[in-house]
């Protein structure tokens, strides 16, 4: 009994990391979809809904909202989503203006003068 109940939970983790594959690669092929000044409708368009989203106002006035979309699997595998398993993706006033983790390190150090380590 016990080695049924091993074997079953090994399967199921099994075929939950291949979804979170597929999941990771469509990600990672739909950034390069992506284009400067798109809509947040367009990008989800493309991407999907993000698994995490923030937001903030810069310095200068302006809206910032960041969606962030797993780009990468945890190893060992956790329950939860961590930043830094994802990839940013950054608008300003409702406009795509960039995207990946250096661009928004860059982003958020000038508009509301943070230095990221």
């Amino acid at each position: 009994m016990r080695k049924s109940v091993i074997l079953t939970l090994a399967l199921l983790c099994f075929m939950l990391s291949g979804c979170a594959e597929t999941q990771v690669q469509k990600n990672n092929d739909a950034l390069l979809q992506l284009e400067m000044g798109m809509s947040k409708d367009q990008v989800i368009s493309v991407m999907g809904k993000p698994s995490l989203n923030e937001a903030y106002q810069s310095l200068n006035g302006k809206a910032v909202v960041i969606y962030r979309y797993v780009t990468q699997l945890a190893f060992p595998p956790r329950s939860t989503i961590h930043r830094e398993d994802t990839t940013p993706v950054v608008f300003e006033n409702g406009k795509l203006v960039g995207w990946g983790a250096e661009f928004y390190k860059h982003k958020l150090e000038i508009d509301v003068n943070i230095k990221n380590n």
